[in-house]
Order: C-alpha cells, then structure tokens, then sequence
C-alpha cells in the first residue's frame, strides 16, 4: 500500500505545528521537541500500555513549563476527521491517562475555530468527565 502524501494537509499541519509552538512559547513553555521544524528534534514516542490501536504515539510537541517544570504535550488536527479517527481516539486515551496519573501534565490541541465546537461535543462524549479537563483547545485562525 503506498503512503499518498496531501501537501495542503502536510503544509497546514506544518504551520499549526509552528503556530501551537509559538503560544506554548508566549506561556513560558520551553519547546523542546516538535515534529515539522528544522531547528528541534522530534518529539519521543510515548508506549502504548493497551489503548485503542496499542501503537505507540508521538505527539506534534513536547515542552516544560520554565517555573513549574510540568510537561506539555502539544497535538494538532487539520481535518475534521483528524480529531475523531482510532489514532486520535489512542492519543486521548493515552495522554490523559498519563496526565490523570502523574501530575504536572498538560494536553494542548490546536484545531481550527470552526471545528471546536464539534471537537467538544465529541470529546464530551467519549471521554470519561474527569478527563475532559486535561485537554485545553486552542483555537486556530488564518489570522493568528
């Protein structure tokens, strides 16, 4: 099976990548890892102990906050789809599971301003309650 390439996909993960980089940044975080920059290895991959695909992730970003050395993982979706697929579904399982068990964890999700709103009825959904708190959205605009 051949791996198809869609550059517009790859170019706009690409600049929301950079985009979630620059707020973790404006918030003390010092970015440490992230996929699509010349200038930073790539994030680790995290084992999967058992969820949902049970293949290990790597998330778009890792960083730690400059006071409080609490660790930031930084995901992004492009397409709507993005947010709902079984590899997304893994990455929820898995890091708020991480983070519900070891404190000073922090989820960030860039996605586009539009799809919040369907992103939070989803994740209401499929999420357990106590988790829902270790995601925070932001918001993503042409204009940010």
């Amino acid at each position: 099976m051949t791996n198809i390439v869609n550059p517009d996909t790859d170019n706009q993960r690409s600049l929301m990548v950079h985009k979630l980089a620059a707020h973790l940044r404006a918030i003390d975080v010092n970015v440490l890892a992230a996929i699509d920059t010349d200038d930073l290895p790539v994030p680790k991959l995290f084992s999967n102990p058992g969820f949902g695909d049970q293949k290990r992730k790597q998330p778009h970003i890792l960083g730690v906050h400059n006071k409080t050395g609490e660790l930031f993982i930084g995901l992004v979706r492009t397409k709507y789809e993005d947010f709902t697929d079984e590899n997304s579904r893994t990455e929820y399982d898995l890091y708020t599971n991480i983070a519900m068990r070891q404190r000073g964890i922090n989820i960030y999700l860039m996605l586009h301003e539009d799809r919040i709103q369907h992103f939070n009825s989803f994740i209401t959904h499929y999420l357990h309650p106590d988790f829902w708190v270790k995601i925070i959205v932001v918001a993503y605009a042409d204009s940010l």
